[in-house]
């Protein structure tokens, strides 16, 4: 198992035909089977030093001065990536203090107050919990990435890739609503 950004593993899976993936996009990817698993939320995070900490609500444009911690693949302009599209829609990235491809390493940086960034909702709970992180709500501007099992139709699985493609269609049809 590789963690890579999205775009790099629909390439191997494009030019490789094989392996799968589950990567998170703005759209199913024309060539490839996608299947949609689920969505996942995600919001700007700032850390318990930074102004904007315990705010109810904040307005994009008050966002747009913040410095910006972001994941690699949100500023490398990958059309693939949702995390991109997300900055871009807000008007975040043109003072970026700190990026990185490493989930852990984005939120430590938010955390050690180098900016405000966009992280998953479910990778943070613990955080906002202990107030170290706080979510800043924008009004009438939820955000959200889909997550998709990714494989090629002509691909050629190893026994632990079917099983679990298998696996997740048994899932799938047991949950029709899991989507």
């Amino acid at each position: 198992m590789e963690v890579q950004n999205s775009q790099d593993t629909v390439k191997r899976i494009q030019t490789e035909k094989c392996g799968i993936g589950l990567c998170l996009l703005s759209r199913p990817v024309f060539s490839l089977n996608c299947q949609l698993l689920f969505r996942e939320e995600f919001s700007v995070y700032c850390g318990a030093e930074h102004p904007l900490f315990g705010r109810k609500e904040v307005e994009k444009r008050e966002l747009r001065q913040e410095s910006f911690v972001s994941f690699t693949c949100a500023t490398e302009g990958m059309g693939l990536e949702p995390m991109a599209v997300l900055s871009q829609s807000l008007g975040l990235g043109e003072r970026i203090s700190g990026q990185s491809p490493n989930l852990e390493e984005v939120r430590r940086m938010i955390v050690a107050g180098l900016g405000i960034g966009i992280l998953p909702l479910t990778a943070v709970h613990d955080e906002v919990a202990s107030g170290l992180l706080w979510p800043l709500e924008i009004k009438g501007y939820p955000l959200g990435a889909d997550v998709f099992l990714v494989t090629h139709p002509e691909g050629d699985y190893s026994r632990a890739e079917q099983h679990f493609i298998d696996l997740v269609q048994e899932l799938r049809s047991l949950y029709p609503e899991m989507h």
